[in-house]
């Protein structure tokens, strides 16, 4: 899928209405005394939606990319607005979490009108 547009919904500048969770974590993996085999070191965002809530994460490695775990659709619609704006106001690129395909890129800061979905 490509990246699109998403229509911002208009919201405080304070984010009023919208509460969340943040929290850091790291994982580490295959430590051996050669070194490491992986190093994940992430800031997880954890926002309330009606049927319980959903998160984000975002790894410090990459910075300006959030990978939320939503899918497009979920993400784009009015339910998840406060929360799709939060996160174009703070991050370049939004990845949704796609039934069989993973993480896919859906939203970029900016992004050309060809790259929007009909």
């Amino acid at each position: 899928m490509p990246p699109e547009i998403f229509t911002l919904t208009e919201f405080d500048d304070d984010d009023r209405g919208l509460t969340l969770r943040m929290q850091h974590g790291r994982d580490l993996g295959g430590v051996t005394p050669d070194g490491v085999e992986y190093d994940y070191n992430f800031i997880d965002y954890i926002f309330p939606m009606a049927a319980g809530e959903t998160g984000a994460r975002m790894y410090l490695e990459e910075p300006g990319t959030i990978n939320v775990r939503l899918s497009r659709a979920t993400l784009g619609a009015p339910d998840a607005a406060a929360i799709l704006r939060y996160l174009q106001r703070r991050f370049d690129r939004i990845m949704t979490l796609e039934d069989g395909f993973g993480y896919e890129l859906s939203w970029v800061e900016g992004a050309a009108p060809e790259l929007r979905n009909p």
